[in-house]
């Protein structure tokens, strides 16, 4: 994803790069979250929400990133809706998507939390 974000600039002009580097970053999300399909295949209401995924701990390598900026970090932050259409396989637990949207939103939370304190 580091490695992405570089390419992230260079591709702002060409539209078939940025839709390549989109499908890039798409599937190494998908990766990161097939990482522990088990877990997600039978996570209940009463398992730790704070288990530690490959999702999760990719999430919270972004936010601790001081090479990024705080724009860059949220373009790296995928978009959970998008990341759950294509991993169907997990559609009939309906905490997966749960799980996914609640870890991104404290990544998002806790990159604008240190971009205030930065500010302050």
């Amino acid at each position: 994803l580091l490695t992405l974000s570089t390419l992230i600039d260079e591709e702002a002009s060409n539209g078939i790069a940025s839709d390549l580097v989109h499908s890039l970053q798409t599937k190494i999300w998908i990766a990161a979250v097939r990482a522990n399909s088990e877990y997600w295949k039978k996570v209940t209401p009463d398992d730790d929400p704070r288990y530690p995924t490959v999702y999760s701990e990719l999430l919270d390598r972004i936010v601790a990133c001081d090479e990024l900026s705080s724009e860059r970090k949220i373009e790296l932050i995928p978009d959970t809706k998008e990341l759950a259409e294509c991993l169907t396989e997990f559609a009939h637990n309906k905490l997966f998507g749960v799980l996914l949207r609640t870890n991104e939103e404290a990544a998002r939370r806790s990159i604008s939390d240190r971009e205030s304190i930065r500010v302050i």
